[in-house]
């Protein structure tokens, strides 16, 4: 196994504009749920602040 990227994921190209101050990371591959799991009283709190 090398250390590379496959061939493949190289043929894409930008999609959208950059977001000033902030740092995003693409995945090629869906997170597992567990990954991505939010509190639904966090999601309640920001709700109503905004």
């Amino acid at each position: 196994m090398t250390n590379s990227v496959p061939d493949r994921w190289l043929e894409y190209k930008p999609f959208g504009n950059v977001i000033k101050g902030t740092n995003i990371l693409a995945f090629k591959v869906p997170l597992k749920d567990v990954s991505i799991s939010v509190n639904n009283s966090l999601i309640l709190i920001i709700l109503h602040i905004f």
